[in-house]
């Protein structure tokens, strides 16, 4: 069977919405450029997208972001490619508090896989935690929930940046605090990972990592420079397998 097409826009004709699409290339090098632009001109919405990440605005997968048509990004650990050279190590969610579950799990990898405290550890839907504590068979994860939790992020696709951390008294919804006023905030945009580097630092999270989709802005302006809520696209409560991202380059 000849499975050849003479374009981008004929090997796109049959994709609909809501469908699942795995992106490929590494970060944002060897992408599908032109397949990209095809389901742009197309306008399908909804869609699933498996990739490394979450490109930049107006490149790679931020033109989809930026037109709203993506739904959710998945399977970054299904995806086989881990950005900035990270090496994942999977695990399995061993236990967590009973009564405080929105804190720590704990994962039956350690130290002995190359496991390291401040090890960035994501789901198949997007950024979960860091490592806490390490011993040599096991080690503890601190959620995105935990209230002592701050990411720095970014919002796809205007570009405002701030720190995401748990909303006081509802563990269930993150906030993103400290926005650039000068950007626009929209219920259904993206978050991701900012991953800043300079003067020797580096933040924990390399950059482009999904956290969640805002929920709430708020209408008015001070108010929304302040922060807006999100809702994270990793099942929090409910989860099983993870991947941790050893090594690697922060930022």
């Amino acid at each position: 069977m000849d499975k050849t097409v003479s374009d981008a826009d004929t090997a796109c004709a049959d994709i609909p919405d809501g469908a699942k699409v795995l992106a490929g290339g590494f970060g944002l090098c060897g992408i599908p450029e032109n397949c990209i632009a095809a389901l742009r001109r197309k306008n399908v919405r909804d869609l699933w997208v498996v990739s490394n990440n979450c490109g930049v605005d107006g490149w790679g997968l931020g033109i989809l972001l930026g037109n709203r048509q993506l739904r959710k990004m998945v399977g970054l650990a299904e995806a086989g490619k881990i950005p900035d050279a990270y090496d994942p190590v999977t695990v399995n969610v061993t236990g967590r508090s009973p009564t405080v579950w929105y804190t720590t799990v704990s994962v039956n990898a350690g130290s002995s896989e190359g496991i390291a405290v401040n090890d960035p550890v994501i789901s198949g839907d997007g950024l979960v935690g860091r490592i806490s504590a390490v011993s040599h068979s096991g080690s503890v994860v601190s959620l995105i929930s935990d209230g002592s939790s701050a990411v720095s992020a970014r919002v796809l696709p205007g570009g405002a940046q701030g720190v995401v951390r748990a909303k006081v008294g509802d563990p269930q919804t993150l906030v993103l605090e400290f926005l650039d006023e000068t950007k626009d905030v929209h219920s259904g945009d993206t978050v991701v990972t900012s991953g800043w580097r300079g003067d020797g630092l580096s933040s924990l999270y390399p950059r482009g990592l999904p956290i969640g989709e805002i929920t709430r802005a708020p209408i008015d302006e001070r108010e929304a420079i302040q922060s807006v809520e999100l809702r994270p696209f990793a099942d929090l409560r409910n989860l099983d397998w993870l991947q941790v991202l050893t090594g690697g380059n922060r930022g």
